[in-house]
């Protein structure tokens, strides 16, 4: 088997398990907004405190999760209107290109939330309400877009490798 595919695999793998933290993160979200919603309508006009510094805070571990997990499924939006009127060898080409200027741009990001980590941890950044520390919520920042860029890298060099072969006709007709 074609090492890098192999590679795409346990990385697919891995980022399945940490998109179930995306996915308790929007549950737990869910819980905490219908409770702060509910408390709010009662006659007490209470509120879950720190519901806002909640929902900061986790909306960071399911955008980040997220599109590495997206990234490992081919789930992104593509506008495939123009490129797919391109013969097989330019498209392979196009999108291997496009994937490597993408992960420019993802390794780029991913040095700045590398740099966040340490300028947060040393100035004890945290929520406003409930003081929760900014720093390891850099960290799942960082792990999500490394291994989005990851994925990027291993999307454009599958795509070069494609070159010179026949095209999958099941998958040009999805």
């Amino acid at each position: 088997m074609n090492p890098v595919k192999k590679i795409h695999g346990a990385l697919s793998a891995f980022t399945k398990y940490i998109s179930w933290a995306g996915l308790a993160a929007t549950f737990f979200l869910m819980c905490v907004t219908t409770v702060d919603v509910i408390l709010r309508k009662l006659p007490i006009q209470a509120s879950v405190k720190g519901s806002y510094d909640m929902t900061e805070m986790g909306m960071v571990v399911i955008v980040f999760f997220g599109i590495a997990y997206f990234q490992s499924e081919h789930g992104h939006v593509r506008v495939e209107m123009f490129i797919e009127k391109f013969p097989y060898t330019v498209r392979c080409i196009v999108e291997g290109i496009v994937n490597f200027v993408e992960a420019i741009f993802g390794a780029m990001m991913c040095y700045a939330a590398f740099q966040q980590i340490s300028t947060l941890y040393s100035r004890n950044a945290g929520t406003s309400v409930i003081h929760i520390p900014h720093w390891p919520f850099a960290v799942f920042m960082t792990i999500g877009l490394l291994l989005f860029t990851i994925f990027l890298v291993l999307d454009g060099i599958l795509c070069f490798q494609q070159l010179g072969q026949r095209p999958d006709l099941k998958k040009q007709g999805e």
